[in-house]
C-alpha cells in the first residue's frame, strides 16, 4: 500500500511536471508566434519602403539625365549661335573691304 502511494504520488507529479512544462510551452510558443509576426509585418513594410526609395532614386537618375541632355543640347546651341555669328561678322567684314577698296 505504501508502494502504491509512492506510485501514484510519482505519477501525479510526473503529470504535473508534464502540464505544467506544456503550459510553458504554448506559453513560450504564443509569444514567438506573435513576435514572429510582428517581424514579418515590419519586413513587409520595410520591403515596401525600399521600393519607394529605390523608384525615388530611378526617378532621380532619370531627371539628373535628362538635365545633362538638355544642358548639352544648350552647350551645342550655344556653339551654333556664336559660330554663325562669327561666319556673319566675317561676311560682313569682307564686303565692307570690299567696298572700301
Amino acid at each position: 500500500m505504501k508502494m502504491e502511494k509512492n506510485q501514484l504520488r510519482t505519477i501525479i507529479i510526473a503529470v504535473a511536471i508534464v502540464i505544467i512544462g506544456a503550459g510553458a510551452a504554448i506559453y513560450v510558443y504564443t509569444q514567438k508566434e506573435a513576435e514572429l509576426k510582428d517581424l514579418m509585418s515590419k519586413n513587409t513594410s520595410l520591403s515596401r519602403e525600399m521600393v519607394q526609395k529605390d523608384s525615388i532614386m530611378n526617378d532621380l537618375e532619370t531627371t539628373f539625365n535628362e538635365i545633362e541632355s538638355r544642358l548639352k543640347l544648350i552647350k551645342e546651341k550655344r556653339n551654333q549661335i556664336q559660330f554663325s555669328g562669327l561666319k556673319e561678322e566675317r561676311t560682313r567684314n569682307r564686303h565692307l573691304l570690299m567696298t572700301l577698296n
